[in-house]
């Protein structure tokens, strides 16, 4: 999950500078718009399967102390 927020931290901080510079062009532009979206979007995934996971885990271990 920190993997895939400071990748798409690292990108926007690299199109920011780059368009600062008047050096971005728009196919690089839309590349790294699309690096963001799934370094973003990943890391989302990765978040509610941790959550769920817990919650089985929660769920079986209340589960093996009944009867």
């Amino acid at each position: 999950m920190f993997c895939a927020i400071s990748v798409t931290v690292l990108y926007i901080i690299g199109i920011f500078y780059l368009s600062i510079e008047n050096a971005l062009p728009p196919g690089l532009f839309l590349l790294g718009l699309i690096i963001i979206l799934v370094a973003f979007i990943i890391s989302i995934f990765v978040a509610v399967l941790k959550a769920l996971l817990i919650k089985v885990v929660e769920t079986k271990n209340e589960n093996d102390f009944t009867i």
